[in-house]
């Protein structure tokens, strides 16, 4: 990955809601507040996936390095 997939992947975090805010008008309110209801409740369990996928790719990383 190069710091343009993580720049790509850090605007998409703000892009979504602001992007569902202009696409719905008022209506977007009750589903953003829903939504970050719903992250709220889920913290630890999205907390633990991201750092989950990380960790799978620097491991990914590593044995690949060790084979090359």
């Amino acid at each position: 990955m190069n710091s343009a997939d993580f720049t790509l992947i850090a605007i998409v975090g703000v892009a979504t809601p602001v992007a569902i805010a202009f696409a719905m008008g008022d209506r977007a309110d009750e589903l953003l507040v829903r939504l970050r209801n719903w992250m709220a409740r889920n913290n630890g369990v999205i907390m633990a996936v991201i750092l989950l996928l990380i960790g799978v790719k620097f491991l990914g990383d590593a044995i690949g390095g060790l084979s090359s």
